[in-house]
């Protein structure tokens, strides 16, 4: 379902295969988007779909007993090195000992998957979201401490970084991007939230906090809040578990615009059109960043 701000337009989309690979348990998840590409999974079938030209590719299987497979991470980048993109799974096979992650990386000019170097990080915090693709690496919040962890989409290998240095009484951080920078939004027990954004990367002295997001008088309206993006407006688009929600920083007013349907919003992405194909292959054809 795409959402457009006029007040708030909704345009549903039937996702590709949905008769073919809904089955029983229903529903499908985003596990990435990047480039007007989405990356989805519906009863463990993983496709890539643009839904600006309807066009769709089912992904080969990764052929796991599911049985002893449990999915920790996920998410769809590109590599600017060699003009491809790719898709990242983050895997814990349960027959095996320690808490390293085995990756599986695959390339859409290959349609291949094949494995590289374990993440030795463990388990992300928020498994359900996809890593936030920014610098041409993925991040992820680990669940034990101040540390964001990385996987570097060119080199494929693995790096990590402090986060702010927040006040104490904070209860949970979720990660973002803004305008190609990462940012982070600290919420201290649902009184208030700052939003911090990295200017350097990589770089720990760079973070900025941009905006103090005061919760509204029925604080439960914002819990687990999630950035979206800066409106060109200059106000914050945040997404709740039901809501988006416009914050004006200049006057401090929430915003929550109203839409003909009641949702359940799962995950919220800025989606860019373009006319990149699903069907690249290792055998040519036109470079994927001239599709625009």
């Amino acid at each position: 379902m795409l959402i457009e701000h006029s007040d708030i337009d909704l345009v549903k989309l039937e996702y590709p295969l949905c008769g073919e690979t809904r089955g029983v348990r229903g529903g499908v998840k985003i596990l990435g988007c990047c480039d007007g590409l989405m990356c989805i999974e519906s009863n463990c079938t993983l496709f890539l779909w643009n839904p600006s030209t309807r066009k769709s590719k089912i992904l080969p299987s990764l052929n796991l007993p599911p049985a002893h497979v449990e999915y920790y991470g996920f998410g769809l980048g590109y590599d600017a090195s060699i003009d491809d993109y790719k898709v990242v799974l983050l895997l814990k096979d349960w027959r095996s000992i320690g808490i390293a992650l085995e990756v599986k990386v695959y390339t859409l000019r290959t349609n291949s998957w094949r494995r590289i170097g374990d993440s030795p990080h463990g388990r992300p915090y928020y498994c359900l979201r996809p890593g936030v693709f920014v610098n041409g690496a993925f991040h992820w919040k680990l669940d034990t401490n101040r540390l964001i962890v990385s996987l570097n989409l060119v080199k494929e290998t693995y790096g990590e970084f402090l986060e702010p240095e927040y006040q104490d009484g904070g209860s949970y951080v979720m990660l973002g991007a803004f305008s190609g920078c990462l940012c982070v939004l600290y919420d201290y027990h649902r009184t208030c939230a700052d939003l911090w954004v990295l200017k350097e990367y990589g770089i720990r002295e760079s973070w900025t906090k941009l905006v103090v997001v005061p919760y509204a008088t029925s604080p439960s309206h914002l819990k687990f809040t999630i950035p979206v993006c800066i409106l060109k407006n200059g106000k914050v688009l945040l997404k709740t578990p039901k809501h988006l929600v416009r914050y004006n920083p200049k006057v401090g007013t929430f915003t929550y615009p109203t839409t003909p349907i009641d949702l359940m919003l799962s995950i919220v992405h800025p989606y860019v059109e373009s006319l990149i194909s699903v069907d690249m292959d290792a055998d040519g054809g036109v470079p994927l960043q001239h599709l625009y």
